[in-house]
């Protein structure tokens, strides 16, 4: 039998969820804001600054466990993906 958590969530179920949150906060999310601002016309600046903003409002969401689960891998990998979305901006020409 499997170990539940809080609620009644399986272990490996709440280590999937939390997964996939890291993935959507760190990947997907962005990749679609980013596709979206690019095609309004933000460019340099304007991307830093809505790439903050975009962290920022995100910590105002929340859900228990999962969700500081959630914040403290997103927090510690950020610093990769922020880095890599700068680097693939920058190939691309939009800094």
């Amino acid at each position: 039998m499997a170990a539940t958590l809080h609620g009644g969530t399986s272990a490996g179920i709440a280590s999937l969820m939390v997964g996939i949150g890291v993935l959507a906060r760190l990947v997907i999310v962005p990749a679609i804001g980013i596709t979206i601002a690019i095609l309004l016309g933000c460019r340099d600046l304007e991307l830093i600054l809505l790439m903050a903003m975009y962290a920022m409002a995100q910590q105002m969401d929340g859900n228990a466990e999962p969700a500081g689960q959630i914040v403290v891998f997103t927090t510690a990998l950020s610093l990769l993906s922020l880095f890599l979305w700068i680097s693939l901006l920058m190939a691309l020409g939009y800094f």
